[in-house]
């Protein structure tokens, strides 16, 4: 049995929780033109499956419902152009099979990452798990312990498409990755990255390179980018992660830990 909903006409969902302290109420608000959900169900009407997608949403979470975050106070907000998800349940767990989610202007609260702004100005992602990604509950290392069982079932995540426009970086990728023998990343997506030395300013004050790799980076790199339409150089070349080390193109750029 399936159940299906269309909520064509627009959805608007609101909700406040007290802050931390003596800080202020944090509100959320959100608002959609289309909303679909499809449940499926098993013969005992237990759910085995969860598919939905929203279209043309608007975000917004802060110290009030108008948006007025007061000086120094953190606002979310986006513009979310689609989201679909597929979800599935594999016994007392919710197992994630496919999700895509494309954002535009995505405000992220106080600046994470100075050098690249507070506004993701669009974003698009699409992965999907295979087998599906499931987490248990109630145990302390279940968490782990799942994602070496998925490892080991010859877990992968399938990239389908990723574009991110943020500050000077912009950069689209498909490829894919599993998990190595110490549950860390290992895999290859096909990228095409512009703004790349501010990313590699970023990795050095992150310490992630030492001023002498970051330098060196920039050499190398720039040498194999080539201009784009804008005129700015702009690099094609695999992001791959290997042996808990994370490359782009020739060059080592950070170290990768086992998830979680």
């Amino acid at each position: 049995p399936r159940l299906e909903l269309d909520l064509a006409g627009g959805v608007a969902v609101r909700a406040a929780a007290p802050g931390p302290g003596d800080s202020a109420d944090t509100t959320v608000a959100a608002d959609a033109d289309t909303a679909r959900l499809s449940v499926e169900f098993a013969p005992d009407f237990t759910v085995t499956g969860l598919y939905g997608a929203i279209s043309e949403a608007r975000w917004h979470g802060g110290p009030s419902f108008d948006g007025a975050a007061g000086p120094g106070e953190p606002e979310y907000r986006a513009s979310l152009t689609e989201a679909r998800f597929d979800l599935a349940r594999d016994g007392g767990r919710i197992a994630i099979r496919r999700l895509a989610v494309a954002v535009h202007a995505l405000a992220l609260g106080r600046d994470p990452v100075p050098a690249l702004g507070p506004v993701i100005a669009h974003g698009r992602i699409d992965v999907e798990a295979t087998p599906p990604l499931t987490r248990d509950r109630g145990e302390e290392n279940s968490s782990a312990d799942a994602r070496t069982a998925w490892r080991d079932a010859g877990g992968r995540i399938t990239v389908h498409d990723l574009w991110l426009n943020w500050g000077a970086v912009r950069l689209t990728a498909t490829g894919g990755f599993a998990l190595d023998g110490a549950n860390r990343p290992a895999g290859t997506l096909d990228a095409t990255l512009s703004g790349f030395p501010t990313l590699i300013d970023i990795l050095v004050a992150r310490r992630q390179m030492s001023p002498g790799e970051g330098n060196l980076a920039r050499v190398v790199l720039g040498m194999l980018a080539r201009r784009n339409g804008e005129g700015r150089p702009e690099l094609a070349a695999p992001i791959e992660a290997r042996d808990g080390r994370l490359f782009l193109g020739p060059v080592k750029i950070a170290a990768l830990k086992p998830l979680g």
